[in-house]
Order: structure tokens, then C-alpha cells, then sequence
């Protein structure tokens, strides 16, 4: 039995991903051969929901070849845990990317998103890594996308979302579709800081 396999297509602002099983793939060849992933369950497991740990193969241009993007050669291997509950519907999933940076070191790019899908967000990630060409801060503005955190002094986090729209700013431009997940990191922590500048205002006059 054939593998189901994920494909993504282009919305307004964003990518959405499409599941397909075996009696649905007629139609959808092309869509398969530019981009998509096989997805194989590894292992599942029971804890409080369901623990599927999964290995996705991307294909790209019909090829099953590393990707490069900037000098970052990336395995079209990607390991992803997804947490699932039916009663609450909850979803999540921790997932990791590898490959070699353009020194020609390795890497481990480890990421979490809390959506049903993975494919879009891989997609994202990858790009991300292209643009900003550090590991460890391609996860520290990941973690500013899905929770508004910030870390350090104020003025250090007022240079980080200087530095972090701008970044924006030049992803959009390129690839519209990572409008929408862009624009809500933003406004996550744009709302985080004016919280922690309302606190320390309070504080303050107290």
C-alpha cells in the first residue's frame, strides 16, 4: 500500500496542504513531481493523545534530491513527532530539518509549529534558514513567530524587531504566500513587547 503523500498549493497569502491517499493521486501528478512529501509513519505511541513519529521525503522538480538554497544544501528527509488528541483537537508538531550550511558544516534545525499540517511550515522554515543563514537565529525568530517571545535587554529586543520586520519585509517581497504566517508572527510579538513595556510602565509609576 502505497504511502499517502502531501502537497502543497498556493492561496491567497499562504500555502495550504493537501493529503492524498493512494485512490486520490490520478490528477494530481503534476502537482506531486513539483513539490510534495511521502509520508511514513514510524511509529505511534499513547501518552495523554497520540504520538505519531513520521519521516517525510520531499520531492521537487520529480527529484528526491537534496535541496540548495543560498549555499544551504538541505536533505529532502525531514523527521517529524505529531501530537494529535481527537477530543480536544489538538496538534502539534516538532519536526527536523538537516543538512550542511555553505562552509560546508552540518546542521540540525529543530522547530515546532502547534497546526494540523507540517508540509507549508517546511517550506517556510527552509526558506527562513536561506534568508537569515544562521541556524540558531533562524530558531530564535521561529520561536518569536509562534509565541512573541523576546529575550534580552529592551534595547536588544527593540533591534530584534527592527531587524525581524525587515526580514519580513524582504521574504514577503519574494514569496507572497508567506504573507499571512509572517504578518501574525509579527503581530504576536509586536503584542508581547507592548505587554512587557505596560508591566514595567506599571512598576514603574508604582
Amino acid at each position: 500500500m502505497r504511502n499517502p503523500t502531501l502537497i502543497i498549493e498556493k492561496t491567497l497569502g499562504k500555502l495550504r496542504e493537501i493529503y492524498i491517499t493512494n485512490d486520490l493521486v490520478k490528477g494530481r501528478e503534476d502537482a506531486i513531481s513539483r513539490f510534495s512529501a511521502e509520508k511514513e509513519t514510524l511509529r505511534i505511541r499513547q501518552d495523554y493523545g497520540q504520538y505519531n513519529e513520521d519521516r517525510l521525503t520531499i520531492t521537487h522538480d520529480g527529484k528526491t534530491d537534496n535541496i540548495v538554497m543560498d549555499g544551504f544544501v538541505i536533505s529532502p528527509v525531514v523527521k517529524d513527532t505529531h501530537f494529535f488528541t481527537l477530543s480536544s483537537g489538538i496538534n502539534s508538531h516538532k519536526f527536523e530539518i538537516i543538512g550542511e550550511t555553505p562552509e560546508g558544516q552540518a546542521f540540525e534545525l529543530r522547530l515546532g509549529i502547534s497546526e494540523p499540517e507540517i508540509l507549508p511550515y517546511i517550506v517556510y522554515a527552509i526558506i527562513l534558514l536561506s534568508y537569515i543563514k544562521d541556524v540558531e537565529k533562524t530558531e530564535v525568530f521561529w520561536k518569536m513567530i509562534r509565541t512573541g517571545y523576546l529575550s534580552g535587554t529592551i534595547g536588544e529586543k527593540i533591534d530584534l524587531i527592527i531587524e525581524f520586520k525587515g526580514l519580513c519585509g524582504k521574504v514577503i517581497n519574494e514569496y507572497p504566500f508567506m504573507k499571512l504566517f509572517l504578518q501574525k508572527g509579527f503581530n504576536k510579538v509586536i503584542e508581547s513587547f507592548k505587554s512587557e513595556i505596560g508591566k514595567l510602565s506599571f512598576l514603574h509609576n508604582n
